[in-house]
């Protein structure tokens, strides 16, 4: 630490003379350009080749060279040299103008720029005179050896870094081995024990940890073997299941083809006796029973859902909401329905199982409000934190709150009706 401290002494002795330096240097430099104003007098290009002379002022320095305008303001006697770059005016030269001559350090020029100058006013010329440079080109020299200091201040510290962790290490090493079998016991792996590297406190503790894993090892074999039995239950229930859905869709099928065949023969040979609405109603027959065909094959395809990848698609939502309420309109033709649909946005979703969901919910719609003279029902969305969400509206009779969790749950019923 005393050499940390002797060089940040040296740093601030040595920021204060070259501080000292840059100032005598501008001072220097705008004492000789104010000979050679007082020379060049009113004569525009020789003020401009004062003004353009940047010897000694590096890459960031200018002269500025300015005066009063009859308005006020303040007139430069030439661009000045980074007039591009200006962002917001100074009030440097204004002040000069005012016989108000000064050093400047860390101030901002009209580009916004921290820089050091010296400033004089010619008052019988009615001049003002700027010299100077950016503060960070100014002062280079201490930044250097600012980043020296700190560049050796971090090695110094990284080394007494090291050497306590080598000498923690050594203290914590039992420790350590133990926080390393933990996590690849949390891992997973049971077949690890920490090392017991001594006798005291630590050594006791290894050894208490290392029957916990061993305890754990044994727990999770029942667990493995409780896991086992009821996967295969599960695999037992599954098949069950599949094959009920098999025998329900084989029992369904029949007298959905009957129903298929005698609407066919009424087509086809009767149709010359049907009207327009008789013949609208045996269409509507035909697609139901196809739609209920389709029905059909979904549930064979829900009964195996846990084996096979959803065929998802882009869903055209606004037209197949429309559908699907047409059919159901058709089924419930006494009933008054005031129903509206705004433009949905198309879902990525399995189409057949998607149209059955709308069926469900504009189906509970029409039947929970069949006890209003007008049934109004809307269907629309929304978004919520970037996802899209369908929602369907009705003036039926709507649902205790309390009971909201059980609205989706299989064989639960909230109405009688």
């Amino acid at each position: 630490m005393p050499i940390l401290f002797l060089s940040y002494i040296n740093f601030n002795s040595a920021k204060e003379l070259l501080v000292k330096d840059v100032q005598e240097k501008l001072v220097s430099i705008i004492t000789v350009d104010v000979s050679r104003i007082r020379e060049a007098g009113t004569s525009q290009p020789l003020l401009a080749s004062i003004a353009s002379d940047y010897t000694d002022l590096g890459s960031t320095g200018e002269i500025i060279i300015a005066k009063r305008g009859p308005d006020g303001s303040v007139q430069y006697i030439t661009p000045r040299r980074f007039e591009k770059l200006a962002v917001a005016k100074s009030s440097i030269i204004s002040e000069t103008l005012s016989n108000h001559e000064s050093f400047l350090s860390g101030v901002t020029d009209y580009r916004g720029k921290p820089i050091v100058a010296v400033t004089r006013y010619i008052s019988d010329l009615g001049l003002a005179v700027e010299a100077k440079m950016d503060i960070a080109e100014a002062y280079q020299p201490v930044n250097n050896l600012r980043d020296t200091i700190i560049v050796f201040s971090f090695v110094f510290l990284m080394v007494i870094l090291m050497i306590a962790l080598l000498f923690v290490h050594s203290i914590t090493a039992p420790i350590i081995n133990i926080v390393s079998v933990s996590k690849q016991v949390t891992a997973g792996d049971l077949s690890k024990r920490a090392a017991v590297l001594s006798n005291d406190e630590i050594g006791e503790l290894a050894t208490s940890f290392n029957k916990m894993i061993s305890v754990l090892k044994e727990l999770h074999e029942v667990l493995e073997k409780k896991f086992e039995e009821r996967t295969k239950q599960l695999e037992v229930a599954n098949k069950d299941l599949e094959s009920f859905s098999y025998s329900v869709s084989h029992d369904l099928r029949a007298p959905l083809r009957a129903v298929d065949g005698f609407s066919k023969i009424l087509i086809e040979d009767y149709s010359n006796k049907l009207d327009a609405d008789g013949r609208h109603v045996v269409d509507t027959i035909r697609a139901s029973t196809k739609q209920m065909g389709n029905l059909i094959d979904d549930l064979l395809s829900f009964s195996r859902l846990g084996r096979q990848e959803i065929k998802a698609s882009d869903v055209d939502m606004t037209t197949l909401v429309k559908t699907v309420f047409d059919e159901l309109k058709i089924i419930n033709p006494a009933r008054v329905i005031q129903f509206t649909c705004e433009d949905l946005p198309v879902a990525h979703a399995d189409p057949a199982l998607m149209r059955q969901v709308w069926a469900n919910l504009l189906s509970n719609a029409i039947k929970f409000t069949n006890k209003k003279e007008i049934a109004v029902i809307n269907v629309g969305s929304t978004t919520d934190k970037n996802n899209i969400v369908y929602f369907v509206k009705d003036n039926g009779v709507g649902f205790d709150m309390k009971y909201a969790d059980k609205l989706f749950v299989v064989f639960q019923r909230l109405h009688s009706n």
